[in-house]
């Protein structure tokens, strides 16, 4: 169901045609619990790969992840395109690129955990200076840096949505 509680089912008859960035149509299937009935799959991840023959045809384009607005280099061929689902939760960079008559999605809500994660775990490193110690491991060099920990100091977190908030969760355990 799409957001303007429009729907994605065909009529019969009519193809329907999704773009999704997987390596094969067995990966799309198993990752999303299968196609629904009457939408047809091209693939395009944007690594190397060219544009799949469907392009006037395709309806919902899942933009390759972590790819720049080159992914709609093409979107004026798109003639048939009513959606885009974006793998992240900002979306700025493509909102130029979009056609005024195409709906665009984020992917808000589904990275917060791992990124909030990845910030408490690189201000962790950072304090301690893993960094130093994991590049001079190989040469067996013990250079000891004094590092600081996380507990009483003060954290600014730019940027204060739902990322920001899970980062904040995370870091109140740190005193």
């Amino acid at each position: 169901t799409r957001a303007d509680g429009g729907t994605l089912n065909p009529m019969p008859g009519q193809r329907r045609v999704a773009w999704l960035p997987y390596a094969s149509i067995q990966e799309a299937e198993q990752r999303l619990g299968g196609i629904p009935e009457g939408i047809e799959i091209d693939l395009y991840r944007a690594d190397g790969d060219s544009w799949p023959d469907s392009i006037a045809e395709v309806e919902f384009y899942v933009l390759p992840y972590m790819k720049g607005e080159e992914v709609l280099d093409r979107v004026g061929d798109m003639t048939q395109l009513k959606i885009i689902q974006t793998l992240t939760a900002g979306v700025e960079n493509f909102l130029p690129y979009v056609p005024d008559n195409v709906i665009l999605c984020n992917a808000a809500g589904v990275h917060d955990t791992s990124t909030a994660e990845l910030a408490v775990a690189l201000a962790l490193a950072s304090g301690r200076h893993l960094d130093h110690y994991a590049r001079n491991q190989p040469s067996g060099t013990w250079d000891f840096q004094l590092g600081i920990s996380l507990a009483d100091q003060r954290v600014l977190i730019i940027g204060y949505g739902q990322i920001g908030a899970a980062i904040e969760r995370r870091l109140s355990g740190f005193e």
